[in-house]
C-alpha cells in the first residue's frame, strides 16, 4: 500500500510539472517574479526575443517563480517577500543600469557608486543580521546576485566575508568601532586570506604578525614572495580596510593563524605607511570587482586590531586561548565563516533561475522546421524531445537546488548553538557548494548553446552568468578539496561507528537487511516503471550505494594504513585508485537526501545514516 501511495505520489509530480511547463504561452511577462533578470536594453536595430529578460505567464496567470519553486522555504514570510519587492523596485532605477560598453575601470568606478548607493542608510543589508536574522541577510543578499554579479560579489566582500569577520571573530569593541561603518559603506573592507603560494592550505599561510610589547603593537609584514595576499577583492584601488590572516609571532614561536583588523588607506584613499598594492588585472569574469595583491612592509597596527574571540594577547605579550591546541583554534576560526559558503551556494542557484527563465523564453518564442505538408506553421523548439528534456533537467536542479538551499538555511541556526551540528554543516555544505559550483557553468553553457546566436550576445547575460559562475568553483574552497572534506568526514564518523559494539551490530543489521532485500524477485528483477519511478526505490539505491561506498574506502583505509603507510599517504592513495567514489559519494549523499526533501518523504536526513 505505501509503495503504491509511492508511485501515485511521483508520477503526480512528475505530470504536474509537465503540465504547468506545457502552459506557457508568449503572452505579457510577470512583473512580480521571485528573481527578476535584469538585462541591458536592447538597440531597437538589434531583435533579440532574451532582450526582454522576462517570462511570460502561463495560460492560466501562474509566475515562474511559482513554476520553479511551489515553496519558497523558509523565505515565504511576508517580511521577506516586501524586501524582494523593494529591492528589485530599488535596482530597476536609471543609477543602477549596466553598460557592457563600458570599459573595466568605467565598469568598476560605477559599480563602486552603486554599491554606495545601494547602501545608503543601510536600508537592505546589515552585517549585525549575520547572527541576528541571517536568513534576512540571506534573502535580501540573494536578490542583489541577479542584478550583476560583480555588484553583488562586492558587496558580499564588504558585508559578509569582512563585516562578518569582524563581527564572528571579534569582540564587542570591534563591533562598535566597525559595523555600523560598513552598513553605510564608510569602510569599504577586503577580505585577506589567499597568498600566492597558499589558497586551500590555510593553516601554512606565510605572512607574519610578529608582537611587540614596548609598543604594544602588532608588525605585518611580507616574509618572502609567496606570502604575498592575492586576488583580493575591493583591494585594488577602493578597498580602505581588510581582515588580514597571518601567522601570530610571540617571541619567534608561531602561534597559529589568527585574523587582525589593517588600514590599507586613509581618508583621502591614499595608501598607509608599509603598504604595497597592485591590480591583479583582467579577469575571467567579475571585472567590475578590483582585486588586488598586498604586500606588508613592517606595517604596525595596534593590539587591539587582533580579532581576539577566541585567542588574546594581553599588553605584556602573554598569550591565552580557549582552545587547547593551534589545530582547535584554527577549526573554530574558520568553522565561524560558514555563512560564507551558504552564499556562495545560493548565488549559483540564483544564476540558474535566471539562465532558465531566458532559456525557457527562447524556447517558447522560437520556431523551428515542422511538417509543412500537415502544418503551415514551424515547431516551437520546446516541443522538440532533445530541447525539451534538456530544459526539463534544468528546472529539475533549481528546484532540488531551492530545497537544499532552504534545508541548509534552517540547519543554519542549529550549527550556531550546537559544535557538532556545525562540524556536519561545515561538511555537508562543503560537499554541496562543491557540486553545486561545478554544475552550474555547466548549465549555463548548455543554455547558451540552446539559444542560437541570441544566446551569443551580450544582452542575453547568459554568457555573463557563464563567465561569472567559473570562479565559483574555486573561491571559498576549491571543488576537489571540498568533495573530499565531506568524504573525509562521513568515513572518519563511520570508522568511529565501527569501533562500538552498536556500530558493529548495526552494520551486521544493514547488511542483513540488505540481503533480504535483494534476495526478494519482486525488488530486484522487477522492470514496471512505476517501480523504478518510486520514490522508494530511489531512496534504497541511494542509501545502499552511500553504505557501500563508505564501507569499501573504509576498508581500503585500513588496508593501507595496515601496510605502515603514512595517514596522507593512504588517503592519497585511495584518491588516486578511486578517484571517482570522492566525487560519487557526495553526489549520492547530495541526491539521496534531497530527493527526501522535495518528494517531502521525510526532513533532511542525518548525513551519517
Amino acid at each position: 500500500m505505501e509503495l503504491q501511495q509511492d508511485q501515485q505520489e511521483t508520477f503526480e509530480n512528475f505530470h504536474r510539472l509537465e503540465r504547468i511547463l506545457s502552459q506557457f504561452l508568449p503572452t505579457s511577462p510577470s512583473s512580480d517574479t521571485f528573481l527578476e533578470i535584469q538585462t541591458c536594453s536592447s538597440p531597437k536595430d538589434v531583435p533579440s526575443p532574451l532582450a526582454i529578460g522576462e517570462l511570460p505567464l502561463t495560460s492560466q496567470g501562474i509566475p515562474y517563480d511559482q513554476l520553479v519553486a511551489f515553496k519558497l522555504g523558509p523565505f515565504d514570510q511576508e517580511r521577506f517577500i516586501s524586501f524582494r519587492r523593494d529591492i528589485l523596485q530599488e535596482l530597476s532605477k536609471p543609477d543602477y543600469e549596466i553598460d557592457h560598453a563600458w570599459s573595466v575601470s568605467e565598469y568598476r568606478r560605477n559599480l563602486h557608486q552603486q554599491a554606495q548607493l545601494f547602501t545608503k542608510g543601510a536600508r537592505f543589508l546589515r552585517v549585525q543580521d549575520i547572527e541576528s536574522d541571517p536568513l534576512l541577510f540571506l534573502n535580501n543578499l540573494r536578490m542583489v546576485f541577479p542584478h550583476d554579479v560583480s555588484f553583488s560579489a562586492k558587496i558580499t566582500i564588504t558585508f559578509q566575508l569582512f563585516g562578518g569577520s569582524v563581527l564572528a571573530l571579534g569582540t564587542k569593541p570591534h563591533h562598535e568601532k566597525y559595523l555600523d561603518k560598513v552598513n553605510n559603506l564608510e569602510l569599504l573592507g577586503c577580505f585577506a586570506m589567499t597568498e600566492l603560494g597558499h589558497g586551500s592550505n590555510v593553516r601554512s599561510i606565510l605572512t607574519q604578525a610578529t608582537y611587540d610589547a614596548v609598543s604594544q603593537e602588532f608588525i605585518l609584514n611580507t616574509p618572502s614572495l609567496e606570502a604575498t595576499k592575492v586576488w583580493i577583492g575591493n583591494a585594488a584601488h577602493y578597498g580602505n580596510i581588510a581582515v588580514v590572516f597571518a601567522q601570530l609571532l610571540l617571541d619567534e614561536k608561531k602561534m597559529g593563524v589568527h585574523a587582525f583588523v589593517v588600514p590599507l588607506r586613509n581618508a583621502e584613499g591614499k595608501l598607509e605607511q608599509g603598504i604595497e598594492i597592485g591590480d591583479c588585472g583582467m579577469k575571467v569574469g567579475w571585472n567590475g570587482v578590483d582585486n588586488g595583491w598586498i604586500r606588508f612592509h613592517h606595517v604596525r597596527i595596534p593590539r587591539e586590531n587582533l580579532l581576539n574571540r577566541f585567542a588574546n594577547v594581553a599588553p605584556n605579550g602573554e598569550y591565552t586561548s580557549q582552545f587547547s591546541s593551534k589545530g582547535q583554534l584554527f577549526a573554530a576560526t574558520l568553522s565561524q565563516l560558514m555563512v560564507g559558503r551558504l552564499l556562495y551556494f545560493i548565488g549559483p542557484s540564483a544564476a540558474i533561475h535566471a539562465c532558465l527563465k531566458a532559456g525557457l523564453y527562447f524556447a517558447f518564442q522560437r520556431t523551428q522546421f515542422g511538417d509543412s505538408k500537415h502544418n503551415a506553421r514551424e515547431t516551437q523548439l520546446i516541443q522538440y524531445p532533445t530541447h525539451f528534456v534538456e530544459l526539463m533537467k534544468g528546472l529539475a536542479f533549481v528546484y532540488v537546488f531551492e530545497s537544499a538551499g532552504n534545508e541548509m538555511c534552517q540547519r543554519l541556526f542549529d550549527a550556531f548553538k550546537d559544535e557538532q551540528k556545525r562540524e556536519e554543516f561545515h561538511a555537508l555544505m562543503s560537499g554541496l557548494k562543491a557540486y553545486i559550483c561545478e554544475y552550474t557553468p555547466r548549465f549555463a553553457s548548455k543554455i547558451r548553446v540552446m539559444c542560437g546566436g541570441y544566446g551569443y550576445s551580450a544582452y542575453a547575460r547568459i554568457g555573463e552568468m557563464r563567465r561569472d559562475l567559473d570562479i565559483f568553483q574555486t573561491a571559498e574552497g576549491d571543488g576537489t578539496v571540498l568533495h573530499q572534506q565531506l568524504a573525509r568526514y562521513l568515513i572518519i564518523n563511520y570508522q568511529k561507528e565501527l569501533s562500538s559494539y552498536s556500530g558493529k551490530f548495526q552494520l551486521v543489521q544493514e547488511k542483513m537487511n540488505d540481503f533480504l532485500y535483494k534476495s526478494n524477485p519482486l525488488n530486484v528483477r522487477s522492470t514496471a516503471v512505476s517501480y523504478i519511478c518510486s520514490r522508494a526505490f530511489f531512496l534504497k539505491c541511494f542509501h545502499f550505494q552511500v553504505r557501500y561506498l563508505k564501507h569499501s574506502i573504509t576498508m581500503k583505509l585500513r588496508a593501507l594504513r595496515f601496510a605502515k603507510l603514512p595517514p596522507m599517504t593512504a588517503w592519497s592513495n585511495c584518491c588516486f585508485f578511486r578517484p571517482s567514489v570522492f566525487y560519487t559519494l557526495p553526489q549520492l549523499l547530495f541526491h539521496s537526501s534531497i530527493l527526501s526533501s522535495v518528494l517531502s518523504i521525510s526532513s533532511f536526513p542525518s548525513i551519517n545514516n
